[in-house]
């Protein structure tokens, strides 16, 4: 988590939820705590690799949608070395 206070929007507080597609009992753990967040959340901004959008980065976005909160997708890209 990393929190700093924004001019006009006042307190931000960012919450990254990697190991959301985590497999195993630990990563089930984690799925849960993910989920349990996203209900709390203003703002959901998935990060996927371009040309990789699929079933999971979909219900990602109908599940924030379905709890009337705003989603922004960035797509990264991979340069070649």
């Amino acid at each position: 988590m990393q929190s700093f206070q924004h001019p006009s929007l006042g307190p931000v507080l960012f919450i990254d939820t990697a190991g959301i597609d985590d497999k195993g009992t630990l990563g089930t753990q984690r799925i849960e705590k993910t989920h349990k967040t996203l209900e709390r959340t203003d703002l959901g901004i998935i990060v996927t690799s371009a040309g990789h959008w699929g079933e999971f980065e979909q219900q990602l976005v109908d599940q924030l949608t379905g709890l009337k909160r705003s989603v922004v997708v960035v797509f990264t890209t991979t340069r070649p070395h």
